[in-house]
């Protein structure tokens, strides 16, 4: 309500999406690093976009538009693969999915 009558709010926007990845994944792991990636990308955006409509000197690379949010994975591999922070899968692809997923999170 408070939005509709122009006054600030809070606002939590979530997206959940379900659909079949468009490459041959050797593993579930690589699946799901590659869907995890693409859903840190639409976050990514959806705050760059959020920024720019709030702030009237947005800049895109200015890092402080960035914030973390949380992403979630019901893919016990891919949890650990994260969390444990060091060894990568042997499939290049997949350790590049997960190289990006872990960069996307330390910032």
């Amino acid at each position: 309500e408070a939005l509709r009558e122009g006054l600030e709010a809070l606002i939590a926007p979530i997206q959940w999406e379900s659909y079949r990845v468009k490459r041959v994944c050797p593993s579930t792991l690589s699946a799901e690093a590659i869907s995890m990636n693409r859903s840190v990308s639409e976050l990514e955006f959806v705050q760059m976009q959020f920024a720019e409509m709030t702030d009237p000197n947005f800049n895109f690379r200015d890092v402080k538009y960035r914030s973390k949010g949380i992403v979630v994975t019901d893919c016990k591999s891919l949890y650990d693969v994260m969390v444990s922070g060091h060894g990568l899968p042997k499939c290049k692809r997949t350790a590049l999915e997960v190289m990006c997923l872990r960069e996307s999170q330390k910032e």
